[in-house]
């Protein structure tokens, strides 16, 4: 007996089983298929299948070798199908998302950018009206608030990372340089004046307080002048460049120890000081 006959006995034997088990493998592959084919996509996957079923169960009794070969034709239309798909059809080979534990790591998601929106609600924006790190601090608390509604699952960690840093950045920068601006300073101390004298008796304010206050308004402007270009160069720098923070601030630093209107402010804000104004 041949090798070719007894080819033809065992696909004889062996073809109908070949072509059942390619059906259901098939089948798998349809319903597979809406990782990136719509609905009416995998629908044709498995009606073309149904054909190709019928054909291998009348087949196996008559024809049996020839069952082998439906499935590796039904698989050739369904590649065929697929690239028509994808090509004209609109089909996508990066599905949406929306299984149930991605629409849960979604939730989490947006749950951690409210809590950062709450975070930075409480705590207020630290920055001046008009100033860019004040502006830069609104647009992430405003990306927050968006981010806590509509936020996905791959929003999580990347995209909350970035801007917890960027306003931890901003806020650093704001505190870490209004110690040198003496108007801001001034008004401050005024406020906390104000609070003391209406829990206070402060009628008449004490002569050491009184100058110091007159100090302080005469130099803080000419300081805020003279440190202005500086208090700029901090407000311009990028929250995420930390080298390019730390050396705008140092600069800063530098320019304000060898003022001596900055000097003069600093040294009447320490007696201002002493008398804890904003203390009940």
């Amino acid at each position: 007996m041949s090798l070719n006959h007894q080819g033809r006995i065992q696909l004889e034997r062996s073809g109908p089983w070949i072509g059942v088990a390619g059906i259901f493998i098939l089948l798998w592959v349809a319903v597979a298929s809406s990782q990136f084919a719509p609905w009416w996509g995998v629908a044709l996957f498995v009606l073309l299948l149904v054909p190709a079923a019928v054909l291998v169960a009348r087949w196996s009794r008559t024809r049996p070798r020839r069952t082998a070969f439906v499935p590796l034709v039904s698989f050739l239309v369904w590649l065929l199908i697929t690239v028509l798909g994808l090509s004209f059809w609109g089909w996508k080979t990066t599905p949406e998302v929306s299984s149930p534990a991605m629409r849960v790591l979604a939730a989490d998601c947006a749950a951690k950018f409210d809590n950062l929106r709450q975070t930075m609600g409480e705590n207020g924006n630290p920055g001046q009206p008009g100033h860019r790190l004040t502006a830069g601090w609104d647009a992430v608390n405003t990306e927050a608030a968006r981010l806590a509604k509509n936020a996905e699952a791959t929003d999580c960690p990347k995209t909350l990372d970035s801007l917890t840093t960027r306003v931890d950045g901003i806020e650093n920068l704001i505190y870490d340089s209004e110690k040198y601006d003496m108007v801001l300073a001034l008004s401050r101390a005024e406020d906390d004046l104000e609070h003391a004298e209406a829990t206070r008796d402060y009628d008449p304010m004490p002569d050491k307080l009184r100058r110091a206050f007159e100090t302080l308004l005469v130099h803080a402007p000419k300081s805020k002048i003279e440190l202005q270009e500086r208090l700029d160069a901090v407000d311009s720098t990028d929250p995420l460049d930390k080298p390019a923070g730390t050396k705008a601030l140092a600069e800063l630093k530098s320019q304000a120890e060898a003022s001596d209107e900055y000097q003069v402010s600093q040294r009447a804000l320490l007696i201002i000081g002493d008398y804890e104004l904003s203390e009940e």
